[in-house]
């Protein structure tokens, strides 16, 4: 299989300080190319990511992660508080621009 990185975990990559944390890091990816169903199956709205722990500077981390035919897609990594919530894409509802004030009073009339 085929791995690709989303540009956001490319950004985030880059911004690894340590050694350790990039080792880490390389060694989940590994366990990912090896065996891409090693992470758990998340469930609701991410139910098709799987998310792979790994620990890093003796802190646990997650590398979120989706599996298509032939490819595996690196979406995110990094603690767990927070993480899900990034990888979190808003309902189609969240991306329509609010209406104006004007067709708002018009619609109540």
């Amino acid at each position: 299989m085929k791995i690709y990185e989303t540009s956001k975990f490319q950004k985030q990559r880059k911004k690894l300080r340590t050694d350790s944390e990039k080792t880490s890091l390389k060694e989940a990816i590994g366990a990912v190319a090896k065996d891409p169903l090693s992470g758990k199956k998340l469930r609701g709205e991410f139910k098709d990511l799987r998310s792979l722990r790994y620990f890093a500077d003796g802190q646990e981390r997650r590398m979120i992660y989706k599996i298509e035919e032939n490819a595996i897609y690196l979406l995110s990594f990094g603690p767990r508080e927070g993480i899900y919530k990034q990888d979190r894409e808003p309902p189609a509802a969240d991306r329509v621009p609010n209406p104006s004030p004007r067709q708002s009073r018009a619609s109540r009339d």
